[in-house]
């Protein structure tokens, strides 16, 4: 409950930007994210599961030069032959499921091209703040799993276009995520990573 209110705080704030800014426009995206964990220590590959991710944005533009700072709800959804954790062979498939509140902040490079259409290059750092982690077999109820950090953080690169239309700006983009540090407070080398595709409006 303490995670969800700290992250409904933090969209209410967002939301609260002044509109007035210089070069700024705000929207929203949604998508699918294809989760999966690395690291040293992670035994089993694992399966990806597509999820869904989406939220809101805000760009300021600079020109050439784009800021945009992003609040996202990401799901993780990933299936393993193997415990990740500990490497013990399973019989029966075992489902991790994660929840994140994950806060890019992109820097997007935009190419020079005549026309609407405007092809862009980001990237940038993201902190995430972990709402839920369970895992569970089909035949068991889930359970969390205390062990996963409360927070994450890592590096977000991707390519996307732009396209300007008379009243809106609708956005397209293709981002890999990867993280910097163990999600297992144990200090196990393990670091989540997913590939994701959103579509989004600004105005």
């Amino acid at each position: 409950m303490k995670k969800l209110l700290i992250a409904l705080i933090v969209i209410v704030l967002f939301a609260m930007m002044p509109a007035y800014a210089f070069g700024l426009s705000k929207g929203i995206k949604a998508g699918f994210c294809f989760a999966n964990l690395n690291g040293d220590d992670v035994s089993d590959g694992g399966s990806s599961k597509s999820a869904l991710c989406g939220g809101v944005f805000a760009n300021f533009d600079f020109l050439l030069i784009e800021i945009q700072p992003e609040i996202l709800y990401t799901q993780r959804r990933i299936d393993f032959n193997q415990d990740p954790f500990t490497g013990v062979q399973m019989e029966v498939p075992y489902h991790v499921k994660m929840n994140y509140l994950e806060i890019p902040i992109l820097a997007k490079a935009k190419m020079p091209m005549p026309g609407v259409i405007k092809p862009n290059l980001f990237a940038g750092p993201y902190f995430a703040l972990n709402l839920t982690a369970q895992g569970h077999f089909d035949t068991e109820d889930p359970e969390d799993l205390e062990f996963i950090k409360g927070t994450d953080f890592g590096v977000a690169l991707g390519v996307g276009v732009d396209v300007s239309l008379v009243v809106m700006k609708v956005t397209l983009d293709g981002r890999y995520t990867f993280g910097l540090n163990s999600i297992h407070e144990e200090g196990n080398d393990i670091k989540n990573s997913a590939f994701a595709v959103m579509l989004g409006i600004a105005f």
